[in-house]
């Protein structure tokens, strides 16, 4: 087990260099026009019976969330330009071609950005001073392991 620890670093590094060049480069830009905005009301199942409401934005081709802020300012058929990511064709950014405002989803950059640079940090620690823990370096792995898997199949 020695052996194959520092292999799978190796491959976890390699799995977050590559979620981040995905989330860098954008592949196309599309323009296309807003056929409908849905919200949609989310509620728990917890004592608190807490809620939220998620807004997203349906293309001819696209459908994703955005802020509630950028929801408010489009009107249906507005244009928007979309930019999709390189290798896992994820929506990075859009912009109202009307007003110019640009936005990335929240979401987007945790799973883009966030998670796999707090994994290289701690992959590459870990490699530089070996007695980090085992727990730590497993759950960093989990981690991007689960990162990559929401990408490939949300």
């Amino acid at each position: 087990m020695k052996k194959i620890a520092p292999i799978l670093d190796y491959i976890c590094i390699l799995l977050a260099v590559i979620i981040l060049v995905d989330f860098a480069i954008s592949k196309t830009t599309v323009i296309e026009r807003i056929t409908s905005k849905q919200i949609l009301n989310q509620s728990y199942n917890n004592a608190g019976g807490n809620s939220h409401l998620s807004f997203s934005i349906v293309t001819e081709n696209n459908h994703f969330n955005c802020s509630e802020s950028f929801f408010n300012i489009l009107e249906d058929e507005t244009l928007i330009n979309i930019n999709r990511s390189l290798i896992f064709n994820k929506v990075n950014s859009y912009k109202n071609t009307n007003t110019n405002q640009k936005e990335t989803y929240s979401l987007r950059y945790t799973t883009g950005l966030f998670i796999p640079i707090i994994v290289l940090i701690l992959l590459i620690l870990s490699l530089a001073k070996p007695n980090i823990s085992d727990i730590l370096k497993f759950i960093t792995k989990v981690v991007i392991v689960a990162d990559l898997a929401y990408l490939i199949f949300s």
